[in-house]
């Protein structure tokens, strides 16, 4: 099978003036399912999305996604950020964390994952490379950020729950 086309980036986000804008995570892919690949038959899938702009943390979103079956394909979240104000010259980080949790507490796996995505955002800020991605997973603080949220929900041996994708963006 091949990869599923991604989804359109908009690296050019910074308004000509002063601007209300929205920022959106759009949708996913799953290439791989952690449970009992290639047996499994779904993960639960939970997100959480955070943003900061010059600074000021908006609260951070989640959804869950619920059990999702189907690789290959693009699943929908559409979280977003409405009507964030920003100027040319505004510092953006926007972060997300997907992970995989069907054997915790939801209301704790909620609280917990986006505290770990809120301190994602603030780490992130001024130390992305001017590549504006960060690569997460194979950086010191997304070991620290597994680290953490594993610890916290108790996941280091849970069956297949944990993180499945982390990243932070700077614009």
């Amino acid at each position: 099978m091949s990869s599923p086309t991604p989804a359109p980036h908009f690296w050019n986000l910074h308004p000509t003036a002063s601007a209300a804008v929205d920022f959106v995570f759009h949708a996913f892919s799953i290439i791989n399912r952690r449970s009992n690949f290639p047996a499994g038959s779904s993960d639960t899938v939970k997100i959480s999305v955070s943003l900061t702009v010059d600074g000021v943390a908006h609260p951070s979103l989640f959804r869950d996604m619920g059990d999702l079956g189907d690789t290959e394909r693009w699943y929908g979240v559409d979280l977003k950020f409405s009507n964030v104000n920003m100027t040319p010259s505004s510092d953006i980080v926007m972060g997300f964390v997907i992970m995989n949790s069907g054997h915790k507490d939801s209301s704790k796996v909620q609280q917990v994952l986006q505290q770990g995505t809120d301190a994602l955002v603030k780490a992130a800020a001024g130390s992305i490379p001017s590549t504006g991605l960060w690569g997460v997973a194979g950086t010191a603080g997304g070991l620290i950020l597994k680290g953490t949220v594993d610890a916290v929900l108790g996941l280091v041996t849970a069956n297949c729950d944990g993180i499945v994708a982390a990243d932070a963006y700077e614009f």
